[in-house]
C-alpha cells in the first residue's frame, strides 16, 4: 500500500514538473511569437519605406531624364538662335571706352578676369536661394541634384569662356544674345530645385565680352594708324625722291636750254639779214624753253622743301559704286593723276573720274579737315583708311568752299567705259557707241531706243 502511494507521489511530482516545463515552453513560444510578430511588423514598415523611397527615387530619375531632355532641347534652340543671329545683320555697339588705349583696355580685361576667377573660386556662379528642395531629399537624391547643378555650372563656364574667345565687334551683339538665352534656359532648369545663375557672374561675362570687343577694335585702329603713319612716311620719302629727281632733270634741261640759247644768240649775231629773223625766232623759242625749265626747277625745289605739299583729290566710280559714292584722298606726287590711274587699275572694273584736284601746301591737314566734315557719311565705319563717302556732290562742294578754296569742281562724271559697256549690253556695237559719242549723243539709252526704232 505504501509502495503504491509512493509511486503515485512520484508520478504526481513528475506530472507537476512536466506541467511547469510546458508552461515555461509555452511562455517562451508566446514570447518568440510576439517577437516574430514585431519583427514581421518592422519588416513590413521597412518594406513600405523602401518602396516609398524607391518610388521617390524613380520620380527623381524621371525628372532628371526630363531635365536632360530639356537641356538637349535648349541646346537645339540655341543652335537655331545662333543660325538666325548669323543671318541677321550684325549691330556694332558704340564703344563704352572710346578714349582708352589698347594698353588701358588690356588692364580692364585683366581686372574682369580676376573678378570672374574670384566668383568661380567662391562657388558663386550658381547660387542657392530661399528654402531648398535639398532639405527634403535623401542622400542619394542630393548627390544626383549636386551633380545636376555642377553640370549646369561647368556648361555655363565653358560656354562663357568660348564666347569671350570668339567675340569681336561684328559679333558682340549676337554672342551677348546667346549668353542671355543660355542663362535663361539654365535658370529654367535650376530654379525648381532652388538654384539660379548668380547676377554678379552674369555681369562679369557681359563686361568681358564688351571690353574684349573694344580691345580688339582699338588694337585694329592703332594698327591702321601705324600703317597710315608708315605709309605717310613712305609717301613723303617718295615725294622727296621724286622732287629731287625732277630738280635734277630741270637743272639738266636748264643747262641744255642755256647752251642752246647761247649758241642761237651767237649765230644770230653773225647771221646775215635774211637768216637773222629765223635765228631770232629760235632765240625766242629757247628763251621760252629756258623760262619753263626755270619754273620746273623752282617747283621741284619747293616740293623738296615742303614734303607735305600735294593734292587732295575728289573722285568717283559710277560703274563700281554708284552715283553718290566719292573717294576723297591725298597724294604728294608731282603728277597727281598718276595716283588716280593707279586706283583705277586696282580691283575695280572701271577707271575713276576726277571731280576735283585741290593743290595744297599741307595736303594731309586739308584731307583730314574734309574727312572730319564727311565722317557721318563714311561708307566703312571700321577701317578709316577706306576713304569712301556716300554723300551728294553738293555737300562736298560746300565743304570745300568752307575751307576758303577757290578751285574748279565738276559734278558730272564722264564714266566713259561704264556707259559704253551699258550700251553694248543693250545691243549696240562698240563702233556704234564710239560714233554716237563723237556725234554728241548724251545718253546711251536714247541711242539704243533710236536704234531699235530704226530696226523696227
Amino acid at each position: 500500500m505504501r509502495f503504491l502511494i509512493a509511486i503515485l507521489v512520484v508520478m504526481l511530482l513528475a506530472l507537476v514538473v512536466s506541467v511547469s516545463r510546458a508552461r515555461r515552453e509555452a511562455r517562451k513560444a508566446k514570447e518568440d511569437a510576439q517577437r516574430a510578430r514585431e519583427d514581421a511588423r518592422s519588416s513590413a514598415n521597412e518594406l513600405t519605406t523602401y518602396r516609398a523611397r524607391e518610388s521617390a527615387l524613380g520620380n527623381l530619375e524621371a525628372r532628371l531624364q526630363l531635365t536632360t531632355k530639356n537641356l538637349e532641347e535648349v541646346r537645339a534652340a540655341l543652335a537655331d538662335a545662333d543660325r538666325l543671329l548669323e543671318e541677321k545683320e550684325p549691330i556694332i555697339y558704340p564703344r563704352r571706352f572710346p578714349d582708352e588705349t589698347s594698353e588701358e583696355l588690356k588692364e580692364r580685361m585683366d581686372a574682369v578676369r580676376v573678378r570672374q576667377s574670384e566668383i568661380r573660386r567662391k562657388g558663386q556662379v550658381v547660387i542657392r536661394f530661399g528654402a531648398s528642395v535639398q532639405d527634403r531629399l535623401s542622400p542619394e537624391e542630393r548627390a544626383k541634384l549636386k551633380a545636376l547643378v555642377r553640370l549646369g555650372r561647368l556648361a555655363l563656364e565653358g560656354a562663357a569662356d568660348t564666347l569671350v574667345d570668339q567675340v569681336k565687334a561684328a559679333n558682340q551683339e549676337r554672342l551677348e544674345t546667346r549668353f542671355r538665352a543660355l542663362v535663361t534656359d539654365l535658370n529654367r532648369l535650376l530654379q525648381p530645385w532652388g538654384f539660379e545663375i548668380g547676377k554678379n557672374y552674369q555681369a562679369t561675362v557681359r563686361d568681358a565680352l564688351t571690353v574684349t570687343a573694344e580691345y580688339l577694335q582699338q588694337v585694329e585702329k592703332e594698327r591702321q594708324e601705324q600703317r597710315a603713319l608708315r605709309e605717310q612716311m613712305r609717301e613723303e620719302a617718295a615725294a622727296l625722291r621724286e622732287a629731287e629727281r625732277a630738280q635734277r632733270e630741270a637743272e639738266t634741261e636748264e643747262r641744255r636750254a642755256e647752251r642752246e640759247l647761247q649758241k642761237a644768240q651767237e649765230a644770230a649775231s653773225k647771221a646775215t639779214l635774211e637768216e637773222r629773223e629765223r635765228w631770232l625766232a629760235r632765240v625766242q623759242e629757247l628763251e621760252q624753253a629756258l623760262a619753263t625749265a626755270h619754273a620746273a626747277k623752282d617747283r621741284a625745289i619747293a616740293m623738296a622743301q615742303l614734303t607735305k605739299s600735294g593734292h587732295v583729290y575728289i573722285i568717283s566710280n559710277v560703274g563700281s559704286f554708284g552715283g553718290e559714292v566719292f573717294k576723297v584722298g591725298m597724294t604728294r606726287r608731282l603728277d597727281p593723276e598718276d595716283r588716280v590711274s593707279e586706283l583705277g587699275d586696282a580691283s575695280v572694273p572701271f577707271p575713276f573720274d576726277i571731280h576735283g584736284m585741290i593743290p595744297s601746301n599741307d595736303a594731309p591737314a586739308l584731307e583730314a579737315e574734309l574727312h572730319r566734315a564727311l565722317e557721318p557719311h563714311r561708307v566703312n565705319l571700321v577701317n578709316e583708311r577706306k576713304e569712301f563717302f556716300n554723300v551728294p556732290f553738293g555737300f562736298i562742294k560746300a565743304e570745300v568752299e568752307k575751307q576758303g578754296l577757290s578751285v574748279k569742281l565738276t559734278e558730272i562724271a564722264e564714266a566713259a567705259e561704264y556707259r559704253q559697256s551699258a550700251s553694248i549690253r543693250k545691243g549696240l556695237t562698240r563702233e556704234q557707241v564710239v560714233l554716237d559719242e563723237e556725234e554728241g549723243a548724251e545718253d546711251p539709252a536714247d541711242v539704243a531706243q533710236e536704234s531699235s526704232s530704226t530696226n523696227a
